[in-house]
């Protein structure tokens, strides 16, 4: 159950008068696309199996590359060229 002084909180921030302006709030915010080409289903694949590599790299026991194939690793859904 909400109390009133809750409500009250609650509805002063929905009151657009009295809320917080928001992050990005303007229309000229746009953000940066990626334009660069995408790989091949073979090159795709060869990127994951380096990416695969490296983490097994990572199990034997070199750690001091593991932020950097993390890095990497967030390209492996759709990997780019470029």
């Amino acid at each position: 159950r909400l109390k009133e002084s809750g409500y009250r909180f609650h509805k002063k921030l929905s009151d657009p008068a009295t809320s917080p302006r928001q992050p990005f709030s303007s229309q000229s915010y746009a953000p940066e696309l990626d334009t660069s080409e995408e790989c091949t289903e073979d090159e795709a694949t060869l990127y994951q199996n380096f990416i695969g590599i490296l983490r097994w790299i990572i199990e034997l026991g070199r750690i001091d590359i593991a932020f950097e194939v993390s890095a990497l690793s967030r390209y492996l859904a759709a990997p780019r060229t470029g």
